[in-house]
């Protein structure tokens, strides 16, 4: 038998870790992750392009037309940077549970519009 937090070879008897400690038969705390939902309104331009997402700086997720895309994120500060063709938006918001993020083109600006719900 191994220890399942620090995987030290233990007696089949052992009740805790001689190593570390740690009580036989209990799972290392995993932290809870949130989702965070990315969804684009369906709508009908002549010109549509996808809309690309940058979360955190390091996530990159390409979302088109009437789709919708999940992160799953450690809770904490949080920023979405969007970008569709020449237009642009950015989120900054505290992600503490999952989150729906509605993203759209404004039908009379073409503005880019990025909403938390």
């Amino acid at each position: 038998m191994f220890c399942s937090y620090c995987g030290e070879k233990l007696p089949d008897t052992a009740l805790f870790c001689h190593k570390c400690g740690a009580k036989i038969g209990s799972a290392p705390t995993v932290a809870n992750k949130v989702k965070l939902i990315l969804d684009r309104a369906s709508q009908v331009y002549l010109v549509n392009p996808p809309i690309k997402a940058v979360v955190n700086g390091t996530i990159y997720v390409s979302i088109e037309n009437g789709h919708t895309e999940t992160v799953e994120l450690d809770p904490g500060p949080c920023v979405v940077e969007l970008s569709g063709s020449f237009r642009k938006a950015k989120l900054e918001f505290d992600l503490q549970k999952d989150t729906v993020v509605e993203i759209g083109f404004n039908r009379i600006t073409g503005k880019l519009t990025a909403s938390i719900k």
